[in-house]
This record gives structure tokens, C-alpha cells and sequence, in this order.
């Protein structure tokens, strides 16, 4: 029998399975996306106690199973983020930052980008006092477009390629910001804040933390990674409810 191999791994989805067990998806650099039953996980009050909270650093020992769904033999628990569980709004940002980064990350497949970002981003907030500024979450959501292969296009038309002139669009689902020479209906969007965002893809999120913008279409910018997988975030929809936001597709 295959033994047990040892990942870092980032709790990031629970499920409740029959009457004692739980299938957790984790979030590995080396094997992508990994589902795993937890056996006893729920009946027992010292297996697995505390360890596979949603956004906790673990070492988990998983072993292979013949389809799709892996076993989580045992899991040992590096960081449980306890600051950032003290405050609503960075409780919300971290669900997020686990949906955005674990939903288009391939399953037994290496994502080292989209597991460097969810690290760094929960590590981040769990050191702050409060909610990061918007250019925060600015950042979060275009590195994580830009590491699945769906960078926005913030500084050129997403339709002709040209440099972005005032007056713009923007239609995240189309590739984000467009003249409106090109799309005349596309809703408009300021120069500023396209060059503010763009800055934030660029900058590690550690330095962002109390960095401000311009005002925009900030929910947006995750439309179009939940776009490819199919759904809208849920965490996304909450976040931006604590924020008073209602920003269109």
C-alpha cells in the first residue's frame, strides 16, 4: 500500500460526508487542488481537532485514492490564523481569498503562484489591525487573474490594443478596460483608476495594506475568474455587501 505523502497545504473548502466524515479541499503548491476524505473527522473530538479550519497553513498527510477522491490520514497544524478570526471584515476577505485562489487552481497539477498569493494574503491579514484599503483587494483579485491567465487589461484596450485615452469602459467579462471609440456602450471607467489598479497588480500585497483608490468598479475585478469557473463567489457577494457595494457585471 502507497504511503502517506506529506504537502504544505491551505484548508480552504469543507464538506460534511455521511455521518462521521468531512471531505476537505486543500490548496497545495506541488499537487494544485487536492480533495480529501478526513475519516472520523466529525465523530471524534481529537482527530483532526482544530486543524482543518477554513484558510489554516497545515502539513497534511495524504494518501492517494483510486479516483478523484484522496485520504487525509493526518494533519498537523503550522498556523491557524487566530488574529484575523477576531474581525468580520477580514474573516470575509480571507473566505474570499480562499475561494479566488482554490476555485481555478488545477487538481493534481502544480500551482506554486496561486498558493504564494492565498499564503501571503491570509499571513498579511492576519497581521493587520483591521481591513486592508481597497487597493488591497485590488491587488488580491488581479494577481489572482493575472496567475490563472486571465490578467485584465488595465493600461491598453482590451479590443485594440492601443494605449488607454480617456474617456474608457470597462467590461471585465470582455477583458476589462476598452475605448469607447470600440464599445460605446461599455460603462465608463476614469483613467486614474485603471493606472491605481494596475499599480496594485504590480506591488506585493504587503505594501498595500493601506493603499486607497480612486473610485470604481472594485467588485468587479474577480467577475471574470468567476466567470471561468462558473459561478459567483459567494464570499465576494458578502464582502462587498460590508463594504456597500453594488457593482454591476
Amino acid at each position: 500500500m502507497a504511503a502517506a505523502e506529506r504537502h504544505d497545504a491551505v484548508v480552504v473548502g469543507l464538506q460534511d460526508y455521511r455521518e462521521s466524515d468531512r471531505i476537505v479541499r486543500l490548496l497545495t503548491p506541488g499537487r494544485g487542488r487536492v480533495d480529501a476524505l478526513a475519516r472520523g473527522a466529525r465523530k471524534s473530538r481529537r482527530r483532526f481537532a482544530g486543524t482543518l479550519d477554513l484558510g489554516n497553513f497545515i502539513h497534511a498527510h495524504i494518501k492517494r485514492g483510486r479516483g478523484t477522491l484522496d485520504f487525509l490520514e493526518d494533519a498537523d497544524l503550522i498556523d491557524a490564523r487566530l488574529h484575523l478570526r477576531s474581525d468580520l471584515d477580514r474573516i470575509t476577505l480571507a473566505t474570499f481569498a480562499c475561494e479566488l485562489c482554490a476555485a481555478p487552481a488545477r487538481a493534481d497539477h502544480p500551482e506554486p503562484k496561486l498558493f504564494g498569493l492565498l499564503q501571503t494574503t491570509l499571513v498579511v491579514l492576519d497581521a493587520t489591525e483591521g481591513a486592508p484599503a481597497a487597493g488591497f483587494r485590488a491587488g488580491l483579485a488581479t494577481k489572482a487573474a493575472t496567475f490563472t491567465g486571465l490578467r485584465p487589461h488595465l493600461v491598453h484596450c482590451a479590443v485594440c490594443q492601443e494605449p488607454a485615452r480617456a474617456p474608457m469602459g470597462w467590461r471585465p467579462l470582455a477583458g476589462g478596460a476598452i475605448h469607447v471609440d470600440c464599445d460605446a456602450g461599455a460603462p465608463p471607467v476614469s483613467l486614474d483608476w485603471l493606472q491605481a489598479v494596475e499599480q496594485c497588480r504590480r506591488t506585493p500585497l504587503r505594501h498595500l495594506v493601506d493603499t486607497t483608490l480612486p473610485d470604481g468598479p472594485l467588485s468587479t475585478l474577480s467577475h471574470v475568474v468567476e466567470a471561468q469557473v462558473g459561478k459567483p463567489f459567494q464570499s465576494r457577494i458578502l464582502l462587498d455587501q460590508l463594504s456597500g457595494m453594488s457593482e454591476p457585471r
